[in-house]
């Protein structure tokens, strides 16, 4: 009876120590030093824009240090890793002095052993600024033409005239003043004697003459330039002027011609590009 008792009581100890075991998996070493930067990490980005994915480092031997560096300029560091596997959480936001340039992130991995490895990523970053060519605004005195008007919105790319105009958007209207192509802040057409169709509302913008570089004229130097202060600027053509509305956007304007619209010799409706700052 006995050697059944014990029997039994090293059954049930067996048992127990059964339920005890782990089955955990231990997590494998890797077999090659590798820095991987995803597929998926944006290859543009505008002026201001954040950049953010994750850079995975994994290698045979225990992880020392990652470093980062852009255009060869350090970066980041981050030492005194440990294990084998590290993830590293990379974030950038585009600043003034990157527009219209390619950027080089190099992330170089090191292990304990001196051995390094790494990976690069290039980000192009935009020039900050918006192109759009061919925009012709009538003069005050021509005849309607479809889907035009005197009235246009940077922000939207939008032509309209007094009756369908977006009062808040609207900041950069033409007309002939005084005999010459002008033009003229939304809030001082009816000073001037150009019609708004009897609405309010409108918002200011300011122009001056400019000596900027149209076709390669960067963000930066749109920021940089001195404030405009005029209301209204008489323009010819191929003159270039840089423009600042209510909400501190600036861009640059340059005439390319004028068109005959009217029986009126004076009429003339002006044809321009813009570009401006995204």
């Amino acid at each position: 009876m006995k050697k059944l008792s014990l029997y039994f009581v090293l059954v049930l100890v067996g048992l127990l120590s059964a339920c005890n075991l782990t089955t955990e998996t231990p997590t494998p070493t890797p077999t090659s030093f590798t820095v991987t930067v995803p597929s998926s990490a944006p290859a543009t980005a505008k002026v201001g824009e954040k950049v953010a994915f994750t850079v995975s480092v994994s290698a045979p031997n225990t992880l020392k240090q990652l470093e980062v560096s852009k255009n060869n300029s350090s970066l980041d560091l981050r030492a005194g890793l440990t294990g084998t596997t590290f993830q590293y959480n990379f974030e950038y936001t585009t600043a003034v002095v990157d527009a219209g340039r390619t950027l080089s992130f190099r992330f170089v991995a090191q292990d304990t052993k001196g051995n390094t490895q790494e990976a690069t990523y290039t980000l192009n970053v935009g020039t900050g600024v918006n192109n759009t060519n061919d925009i012709r605004l009538l003069n005050q005195n021509a005849a309607t033409l479809s889907s035009a008007g005197s009235f246009y919105a940077s922000s939207t790319n939008t032509i309209s005239n007094s009756a369908n105009a977006n009062t808040a958007n609207v900041d950069i209207t033409y007309g002939i003043v005084s005999g010459n192509p002008t033009f003229v802040s939304p809030d001082s057409r009816e000073s001037l004697g150009l019609s708004v169709g009897g609405r309010t509302g409108w918002t200011r913008t300011t122009f001056a003459s400019s000596n900027l570089n149209f076709d390669t004229v960067t963000r930066q130097e749109l920021t940089t330039a001195a404030t405009p202060s005029a209301t209204s600027i008489s323009v010819v053509q191929n003159g270039v002027y840089i423009f600042q509305n209510a909400a501190g956007k600036r861009g640059l304007l340059r005439v390319k011609s004028f068109v005959r619209n009217g029986s009126n010799t004076a009429d003339q409706d002006v044809i321009f590009d813009i570009k401006v700052i995204d």
